[in-house]
């Protein structure tokens, strides 16, 4: 299976992968999985499906609402920080984003176009868009421009049979 590639289960990510910046408490995964593309993804969460294993997503681990968290020693982590590519298209005023895209990193991108992305969690600097999203992160400018869910047009993503849906 080509997804084991980027499977791991080393003790030390394992422990870092079970925190977040919450005090909710955890437990360490089973592994760690570090996909490159949307069809891995769809693989994994097929084979933790047989294999009746839990999933817990993970971008930039910045959360404080212990979200990204395993709560079952049974669990997979799928980590998202592979999917870190942006494409902007300035002339339609819209960006292809990776889930795993730094948020700070995305906003500066956009202003090298003349662009803007309004939504500025504090945690700007080590959070990612996917946990943005999961989140509805909108910080101080959320009042006057919305939050991140105001700046979404489409997602792609891999429901819990491991469909891929746009």
């Amino acid at each position: 299976m080509d997804f084991m590639k980027n499977y791991i289960t080393d003790i030390d990510k394992r422990i870092e992968f079970s925190k977040d910046y919450s005090l909710c408490e955890s437990v360490l995964p089973e592994g760690i999985f570090f996909p490159e593309t949307t069809e891995e993804v769809s693989e994994i969460v097929k084979e933790a499906v047989l294999k009746n294993k839990t999933i817990t997503v993970r971008g930039g681990g910045s959360g404080v609402v212990g979200g990204c968290i395993p709560s079952d020693i049974n669990t997979y982590v799928i980590s998202l920080e592979k999917f870190n590519k942006i494409q902007i298209f300035e002339n339609d005023f819209i960006a292809r984003v990776g889930a795993g895209v730094n948020t700070l990193e995305f906003q500066n991108e956009c202003r090298k176009f003349g662009l803007f992305f309004p939504p500025d969690p504090s945690s700007a600097d080590i959070s990612t868009i996917g946990g943005n999203i999961a989140c509805g992160a909108g910080g101080m400018r959320g009042f006057r421009y919305g939050t991140v869910k105001d700046y979404i047009l489409s997602v792609e993503f891999v429901d819990g049979k491991g469909n891929i849906v746009r």
